[in-house]
């Protein structure tokens, strides 16, 4: 018999700092038909030790310690453990809302849609931003995947709830940054539909260490550039109806790849100056 249990997966790696909050944030939660699976990427501080203590005192928790692979490893492996009919995301410097389970279920089945996206709050240290505001919009798939193109809806794993049958034969890209960019379209095209709901759930910690926080690195520049260029090409092959207005001129390209090519000129010679002599 199918439940409307939510499986919930967290990557883990040096987040020793706020990770308790991220776990007290979600064993509270006010809907109780959850499993949380918590993914130790290799570690090094306390973060392994910290979630096999909450796993002793919540049989709703599973722990997977594995070697590091990166965020995308770590979903992934959580994904292939995960029981629930739905999936949510949660970052592991990051927490969420007392209803943010119970939030977003409601709306997916009100509207029986297979994605519902909502809101979150930029956390800063001294004030609070909400982001991704909706009064409650449905998306067929074609518009939802022409507003992934810097729209409304955005690519970001974490403020969706997705059916668990979306990820068959999906998985995030290992040993790239901004995986959800290569991500999120494909989970949208396998969608009936897409629901942007108003409520706001998710607080996202602005970090200066983060992935998002960082400077843009050269690989994060040439990892985000090439799957933006893989999604546009999706969506040429199969939704052109959309595609003159989100894929972007020769120009555009030739302007992206330069600046993957300024940065990473930039590491080589900051590396060469650095190095030994």
């Amino acid at each position: 018999m199918e439940t409307n249990r939510i499986s919930i997966i967290v990557p883990i790696f040096k987040v020793e700092k706020y990770l308790y909050r991220c776990i007290d944030s979600l064993i509270i939660q006010d809907y109780s038909d959850i499993e949380i699976i918590l993914v130790d990427d290799g570690s090094p501080d306390r973060c392994g030790d910290i979630c096999d203590d909450y796993a002793k005192k919540d049989d709703r928790i599973k722990v997977i310690h594995k070697k590091n692979g990166g965020l995308s490893s770590a979903r992934n492996r959580g994904l292939d453990i995960a029981t629930g009919s739905y999936i949510m995301c949660v970052d592991s410097d990051d927490y969420v809302e007392k209803n943010f389970c119970s939030y977003a279920l409601e709306k997916a089945l009100q509207t029986q849609a297979d994605i519902v996206v909502f809101g979150y709050n930029d956390v800063y240290e001294r004030h609070v931003e909400i982001q991704s505001v909706s009064q409650g919009e449905r998306y067929g798939v074609e518009e939802a995947l022409a507003e992934l193109h810097g729209g409304k809806l955005l690519s970001f794993a974490w403020n969706k709830i997705y059916k668990a049958k979306l990820f068959d034969g999906i998985r995030y890209p290992e040993g790239r940054l901004f995986e959800d960019v290569g991500t999120t379209y494909k989970l949208f095209d396998k969608a009936n539909f897409i629901y942007h709901a108003s409520g706001v759930t998710y607080n996202y910690q602005k970090r200066g260490d983060s992935i998002l926080g960082k400077s843009l690195s050269p690989k994060g520049a040439i990892d985000w550039f090439e799957m933006d260029m893989e999604r546009l090409e999706f969506l040429k092959m199969k939704y052109p109806n959309i595609a003159g207005s989100v894929i972007p001129s020769n120009a555009d390209r030739h302007a992206g790849y330069a600046t993957c090519f300024v940065l990473l000129d930039a590491a080589l010679i900051a590396t060469a100056r650095t190095a030994p002599a």
